[in-house]
Formats: C-alpha cells, structure tokens, sequence
C-alpha cells in the first residue's frame, strides 16, 4: 500500500501520529512518502516509525520557481498544503497509485479492502481521483462557479485517492500550477480549491467512511459511522485547548497518550486559553480527560511555554 503525506514543521506531531494510526490499523507492508519543507525536523519521529514492514521516503520540498502560494493568511494554514500539486516531482515514476492523507486525519479501523476497490476502480476507469464531495459552508453552487469555475460537485481534498500513470500522463502537475496563479486571489479553500477547479467534478466518489468530518458529527454520529478514516476538517483541531476534551477530538488525544505518552495540546491565543482552561477547571470539565495530570501539565506548557 502506498500513502503519502505533505506537511511541515508545524505538524510534525500531528503528522506522526496520523502514520502511527495507519500503521496500527493496517497489517499488508506500507510504502509511506512524506514530501516536507525541512525533513531533518522530522528525525526523531522518523526514526519511531520504521519498522520490518513500513517503508519510509521522505523528500524535501524546494520551492525552485519561488511560487508565492495564495491565501496563507489563517493561522491554522501552512504552505505545505499546496505541496501536494508537486507529487509527480517527488514520487516515483513506478508507482501506479497513492493514498495522500491529511496529517489531520487519523485511522480508525483498516481500510485495505477498500483501498485495492478504489485503486483498481480508477485504474479502469477515465478517472485521475476519487474522492468525497461535500457542501461548501456560506457558499451557493452559484457562488462557487463564480468563483472558481467549479459548475458540479466539490470535494474535500484531505483524503485522495490518485492515479499517478493519468497524474503524469497528463501533465497534471502543470495544469494545477496554472490554475493556481489565475484563480489567485479568488482563492478560498487553497489547493483544495484548485484542485477542485481543475477536475470540476470529474473524479469518482468515495465513501464517507474514508474520510469522516469529525466536526460536523455528535458523538452518536460518529460511533456509528463505522468509519475508517476521522478528519478534523477546519480550524477546530482536536490539539487545540478548547477543543481537546470534546468527544470527536479523544480519538486524537488517546493515540497522542499511546505514542507520545502525554495530550498534545497546542495555544495560539496565551490569554485566551489560560480562560479556556481555568474555565475548564472551574466546571470540572478537566475531569473528562483520561489523565488529569498530565492534561494539567500539558496545557499549562502550551500556554506559558510555547515559542
């Protein structure tokens, strides 16, 4: 199985513990590619992660045309996002098809059966991608053809399913560095939205179950969805201090205990969190964590220690 990841330093933690997820829930041996802007930073995890049956490649990303990437402005947001319309630069040229995961999703259970239905589906058919629509917050599909020419359905980027052979056989790499510098401004959702434009609802469609919004679902919901894949889509992270001790973010912060030994919490906004947390105190809420003490400490590093 082959997977690959675009991330940087940023989310190197999230992106170490999305691969162990995968790697827990899958048992066939896994090729797994990580294209980011400073591996060296990636060391100590790397060296966690390689075992007898998990291959490891991680390549530098080099901004050779120094392409200014649109929209960056969200705190939340890195310019490895855009990484991805460079694969066909750090893949090889053997490879027949990948699965790129968001370094924001996690593996709940595994999906292998349903990766080889894909793979082979999109070898057979005029499909470069599959995968899973879904509606655009605040925007009509008027508004969205406006903006970005997209005139069917739209798709969430963070879990795909990509034909390489048609990837490379159609210069695709080309298409979408095009299509970036003329969407521009008009960008909204980064490359997602250039993607989206470029395919404008040519790719096959996906199960739900591979890419699950864990943000857009009660507790009930996501029990029951049996899914294989659980994505944190949008700016409500489950590392985030006032979203860590929400149902949908445990699935995060218990693998985070497994394999980092502590919660993983990250501040953005010092006074805002330090209310956040004594608020949670206050109502007792701290007592939803698993580990109290070191949710305690964890937060309380975020908040006065971060850089």
């Amino acid at each position: 199985m082959d997977v690959l990841y675009c991330f940087d330093e940023r989310y190197n933690t999230q992106g170490y513990i999305s691969i162990e997820s995968v790697k827990r829930n899958i048992n066939s041996n896994l090729n797994i590619y990580i294209i980011h802007n400073n591996p060296e930073s990636f060391q100590n995890y790397f060296a966690k992660l390689k075992d007898s049956r998990t291959n490891l490649i991680i390549k530098k990303f080099a901004n050779e045309e120094q392409i200014v990437f649109p929209n960056l402005n969200e705190s939340h947001i890195s310019e490895a996002t855009y990484y991805r319309l460079f694969l066909s630069d750090y893949l090889d040229k053997n490879i027949k098809s990948i699965m790129y995961i968001d370094a924001d999703a996690i593996c709940l259970s595994d999906f292998s059966n349903e990766y080889n239905f894909i793979t082979d589906q999109l070898s057979k058919s005029n499909y470069t991608i599959a995968a899973k629509s879904i509606p655009i917050e605040n925007e009509t599909n008027d508004d969205i053809k406006k903006r970005i020419g997209v005139g069917g359905r739209y798709f969430n980027a963070g879990v795909l399913f990509i034909d390489l052979a048609k990837w490379n056989n159609n210069d695709t790499k080309s298409s979408l560095i095009k299509k970036m510098k003329y969407l521009n401004e008009k960008i909204r959702y980064w490359d997602q939205d250039v993607l989206n434009s470029h395919f404008d609802g040519d790719y096959l469609e996906l199960d739900k179950r591979l890419n699950f919004e864990a943000n857009h679902a009660n507790k009930h919901e996501i029990v029951q969805s049996n899914a294989y894949i659980l994505h944190y889509i949008g700016s409500n992270k489950p590392w985030n201090l006032k979203q860590s001790l929400k149902f949908e973010s445990s699935f995060y912060q218990n693998l985070c205990l497994e394999y980092l030994k502590k919660y993983h919490i990250v501040s953005n906004f010092r006074r805002g969190d330090l209310i956040t947390l004594l608020s949670q105190i206050l109502s007792l809420e701290v007592l939803k964590s698993k580990k109290l003490i070191s949710y305690l400490k964890s937060s309380i590093f975020a908040i006065f220690l971060k850089k």
